[in-house]
């Protein structure tokens, strides 16, 4: 029993029945068009994209924020098409323009949360280093807590389309809410002993401001390393 429990386990942690539904929609989305479809070969190159990361181009923000594996391979795959201009200075109209090449229908409001924290504390212009906003843009895609009781509770007034200086929250409730937020854990967070680490300096504060605090685990490379992810370099 407890082998057949790890095994189950394993097939929930892999999302495993979540790709199987998706190969097979896509199947016979295939079928419709041209019946002649080798089934095996279909699911052979759909698997074979899993595995390579490569399975995300061209998808739905929906599929692509579904699994951790999803979210990081969307990031490997704007990594390696946009590489070659990290150095560019990037408007935010111009990021998002590149973003939804990959992705159609990626939502506006992360790249602005993306935009703002990037800003918070190192730049204060239009254009900002591509590599900058995109290790912030990393951070929003990975650590999104999406459908969290706690986040709605007490972060929902702070639209991502209000400025930097309005996404501000007591240092008591801030602290309040780190608990509820693990306790409601719905996707991967920060370890705890990262938050801690660089919340540290800002709890002295009567006040926190969400971006500054953002930005401080952004360039915590640590965080990079919890997660096995190469550190992007920035300008």
């Amino acid at each position: 029993m407890e082998d057949l429990s790890q095994k189950l386990n394993y097939l929930s942690d892999s999302n495993v029945q979540f790709y199987l539904e998706d190969a097979l929609s896509r199947l016979l989305l295939a079928r419709d068009t041209d019946s002649r479809v080798n089934t095996r070969q279909f699911l052979t190159d759909y698997f074979k994209h899993v595995k390579n990361g490569t399975h995300t181009m061209l998808r739905d923000n929906t599929f692509i924020k579904s699994t951790v594996h999803n979210r990081i391979s969307f990031l490997s795959n704007v990594w390696r098409c946009y590489r070659p201009m990290s150095a560019r200075l990037i408007t935010k109209h111009e990021f998002c323009l590149l973003i939804q090449l990959i992705c159609p229908d990626f939502p506006s409001s992360i790249l602005n949360l993306a935009y703002q924290t990037a800003q918070s504390r190192d730049f204060d212009c239009s254009k900002i280093p591509f590599t900058n906003l995109f290790r912030v843009f990393q951070f929003h895609i990975l650590f999104e807590v999406s459908g969290s009781t706690a986040t709605q509770t007490e972060f929902s007034e702070h639209s991502p389309e209000r400025t930097n200086a309005e996404a501000v929250v007591s240092t008591a409730n801030f602290k309040r809410f780190i608990p509820e937020m693990y306790a409601h854990q719905s996707f991967i967070l920060p370890s705890k002993q990262t938050l801690r680490t660089c919340a540290k300096d800002l709890i002295q504060e009567t006040t926190i401001n969400l971006h500054h605090f953002f930005h401080a685990l952004v360039y915590y490379d640590t965080l990079w390393d919890e997660l096995g992810l190469t550190v992007i370099p920035t300008g």
